[in-house]
């Protein structure tokens, strides 16, 4: 995506993540990692060996460490804008549209 047609600042980062495809089943849901490249306000970009196609809905669990509690995973839901090569690997954009809560648990 060209920088003309972001709508706010895009922040590097280099962490890592697990995420899943929205399903009706949760007890059969399939789990992936990646690595969140850069987010904003919007939506963040992951490199994963397995991005969901384009339209996916899905949830990223971030690991935010807290001053009070340590290590909380806070659940983002969102959608697949885009799939596509990017630094010889392959990465997707992800649209937030709902942050699905957090909770104290191991992030492995």
């Amino acid at each position: 995506m060209s920088d003309e047609k972001r709508k706010s600042h895009h922040i590097p980062v280099n962490a890592f993540v697990r995420f899943y495809p929205e399903s009706d089943e949760p007890m059969f849901r399939t789990y992936y990692k990646g690595i969140v490249k850069n987010y904003s306000e919007g939506g963040l970009c992951i490199l994963t060996e397995h991005p969901l196609p384009k339209g996916c809905p899905i949830t990223v669990e971030l690991p935010i460490e807290s001053e009070h509690q340590g290590l909380a995973i806070v659940e983002v839901r969102g959608r697949v804008r885009w799939v596509r090569q990017m630094d010889g690997r392959r990465g997707m954009g992800v649209e937030f549209f709902a942050f699905a809560g957090s909770s104290d648990q191991n992030f492995a």
